[in-house]
C-alpha cells in the first residue's frame, strides 16, 4: 500500500509531509534500515525492494546520509541469505531482488552526486523516470557555489557503499565461479539426496555468477577505477584478473588505463598524462579515499593482467602503456619504489608484442627501446637505494635481462644491447 502511495504522488507530484517532518523521515529511514535484516522470503523481499525502489525518489540530497546504513544491511542480509544458500539452497531469488535494490540504490545515489559535482552525468540515461532526473536538477542545479568540502563527503559515503557492494558481489562471483566450474559428483561416493543438492547447487551457481557479474558490470561502466581498486584490494589472485577479463570484455585499453591511473595519483599527483579513456571527462578519476592499496600492489595486478593476454591485446593499449612509461622515465623520483617493476613490465610487453605484425613496425620497437635504454639507469640507482627487498629486485633484473632481446629493437650484442646489459651488471654486483 506504501509503495503504491509513493508511486502515486511522485506520478502525480503530489508532496508527501513525511519526508519533510524530520521525526516522521528518521523512524521512516531507520525502518528501510533495520527491517531488511530479518527478512528471507522472496514475496516480502520484493515488497521491500519496491518500496525502497519508490521512497529513493523522496530522498533528494538527503539520500547520502542514509545509503551507507542502507548498503551496509542489505549487504549484510545478502550475504546471510547466501550463506544459507551453500547448505540449503532457495535463496536465489531473495538474493537477486536485493542484488537489484542495490542495484537501482547506488546508480541514482551516483546521478545525485555526479549532479552535485557538475559533470553533465545527467544528461545520461539512469535507472528511474524523467521525473527524478528533473527533481534532481531542481535540487542540486539552482543551487550556487557547492562546498568542495561537502561533495567531498558525499563522494566518500558513496564511494564506502560501492565498496561494500563490490565487496558482496566479488564474494558472491568466486564461490558460483568454482562451484559453476565443479564437475558433477561421482554418484558412489554420496546418497541419492546429497547427489541431487549437489546438482542443483551446480546449477544455481551459474545464475549467481550471471546476476553478481551483471551488478559489477554496471558498476564497472559507473566507476571503473574505484571498482578495480576494490577488486584488487578485496582479493588480489587469477580470479580476481579472470573477473577483470570478463568485465572488460577482454579489452584492456578500459581496464589498463585506470590502473595507470591509480599510481601516477599516488607517486605524482601534479602529472599532466592523460590516457585514452579520460580524455572526454571533465574531470580525472582519483584513487578511492577508502581504500588502503599501495602502489606495488597495483603494479603486481598489472604485471599479472598483462601476462594473461594475448599477443595481439598489446595493441589495443599501446598508446596508453607508452604514456605511462614516458611519465614514469620523466619523472623517475617520483617512481622510486616500483622502477625494477615497471622494467619487469616492459620486457612482458616487449616479448608480447615481438612477433606481431604491430610489433613488426620499427616506431613501435623503436619507441619501447628508446624510453627504456634512457630510463633504465635511473631506474636502477633509484630502486637499488631505496627498495630493501632485495631479493625481488634480483628476480626482477634477472627476469629483465633474460628478455632484453624483445626490449632493445637494435641487433643482438649491439652497442645499445652491451651497454643495458653492461648497467645491469654493474648495479647488479654494487
Amino acid at each position: 500500500i506504501v509503495s503504491k502511495v509513493l508511486s502515486l504522488s511522485h506520478e502525480k507530484q503530489i508532496k508527501l509531509d513525511i519526508f519533510d517532518d524530520n521525526n516522521s523521515h528518521v523512524k521512516y529511514v531507520d525502518f528501510l534500515v533495520t527491517s531488511v535484516s530479518s527478512m528471507e522470503k522472496p514475496l516480502v523481499i520484493a515488497s521491500y525492494v519496491k518500496l525502497l525502489s519508490e521512497s529513493i525518489t523522496y530522498f533528494q540530497n538527503s539520500i547520502f546520509k542514509i545509503i551507507l546504513p542502507l548498503t551496509t544491511s542489505i549487504t549484510k542480509c545478502v550475504e546471510k541469505l547466501f550463506e544459507k544458500e551453500k547448505t540449503e539452497g532457495g535463496n536465489y531469488q531473495s538474493v537477486s531482488l536485493l542484488i537489484n535494490g542495490l542495484e537501482e540504490l547506488l546508480e541514482v545515489s551516483q546521478t545525485y552526486l555526479s549532479a552535485d559535482e557538475g559533470n553533465g552525468y545527467l544528461s545520461s540515461t539512469s535507472s528511474r523516470n524523467d521525473f527524478l532526473q528533473n527533481m534532481v536538477s531542481n535540487v542540486f542545479f539552482n543551487e550556487s557555489g557547492v562546498n568542495d568540502s561537502k561533495v567531498q563527503s558525499e563522494r566518500h559515503v558513496i564511494l564506502e557503499s560501492l565498496k561494500r557492494v563490490v565487496y558482496c558481489c566479488f564474494d558472491i562471483w568466486v564461490w558460483a565461479h568454482k562451484h559453476s566450474n565443479i564437475k558433477e559428483t561421482d554418484s558412489e561416493l554420496c546418497t541419492v539426496g546429497e547427489q541431487n543438492f549437489q546438482e542443483s547447487l551446480h546449477h544455481q551457481a551459474y545464475k549467481y555468477k550471471f546476476k553478481s557479474k551483471k551488478l559489477l558490470e554496471k558498476l564497472f561502466t559507473l566507476k571503473p577505477l574505484e571498482v578495480l581498486e576494490d577488486l584488487v584490494e578485496r582479493h588480489a589472485s587469477n580470479l580476481t584478473i579472470t573477473l577483470v577479463h570478463v568485465l572488460d570484455g577482454n579489452r584492456p585499453v578500459l581496464t589498463l588505463p585506470y590502473m595507470f591511473q591509480s599510481i601516477i595519483s599516488r607517486c605524482n599527483r601534479n602529472s599532466s598524462t592523460i590516457f585514452s579513456t579520460m580524455s572526454h571527462l571533465k574531470r580525472i578519476p582519483e584513487p578511492s579515499p577508502v581504500n588502503k592499496l599501495d602502489v606495488n600492489s597495483i603494479m603486481t595486478f598489472i604485471i599479472e593482467y598483462i601476462s594473461t593476454l594475448e599477443k595481439a591485446a598489446m595493441e589495443d593499449f599501446y598508446n596508453d602503456f607508452m604514456l605511462f612509461i614516458r611519465e614514469v622515465s620523466n619523472n623517475h623520483q617520483a617512481y622510486d619504489s616500483i622502477s625494477t617493476s615497471v622494467l619487469k613490465m616492459t620486457a612482458i610487453f616487449s616479448e608480447k608484442i615481438d612477433g606481431t605484425k604491430f610489433g613488426e613496425q620499427k616506431r613501435v620497437r623503436r619507441d619501447i627501446s628508446d624510453v627504456f635504454h634512457k630510463y633504465l639507469p635511473n631506474a636502477l640507482d633509484s630502486d637499488i637505494e631505496s627498495n630493501v627487498d632485495a631479493v625481488k629486485i634480483f628476480q626482477d633484473l634477472e627476469f629483465v635481462s633474460s628478455k632484453l632481446r624483445y626490449i632493445i629493437s637494435e641487433v643482438l650484442f649491439s652497442d645499445k644491447f652491451n651497454n643495458c646489459v653492461s648497467i645491469i651488471v654493474t648495479h647488479a654486483i654494487t
